[in-house]
């Protein structure tokens, strides 16, 4: 397999990422009650709880932390396994 990025390429654009998101003067001026981060399940998740971290160091003030789960609509997943699609799945949004 074929390596990309390194965990320490990975965390310097994660890194960077957080700091654009926050250096935007929309999302500045967002109360910090009405900022969250919502990830993808599953490796989404992974990355939305780094990002929710970093941002909420740089930040001063907690952001808030989400997770979507789309397996129903993807029609991938359906073709595969038929009897997925009545799983129940689960989001985790935070308030507002």
């Amino acid at each position: 397999m074929r390596t990309l990025l390194s965990a320490t390429e990975i965390s310097a654009l994660i890194a960077n990422l957080a700091q654009q998101i926050l250096s935007d003067a929309e999302i500045a001026a967002t109360p910090p009650e009405r900022l969250a981060v919502v990830g993808v399940r599953r490796r989404g998740e992974l990355i939305a709880q780094r990002l929710s971290s970093l941002m909420t160091s740089q930040r001063g003030h907690p952001v808030a932390l989400g997770a979507l789960d789309i397996t129903m609509y993807r029609d991938d997943v359906i073709r595969q396994a038929p009897h997925h699609h009545s799983h129940r799945h689960t989001n985790e949004l935070p308030p507002g």
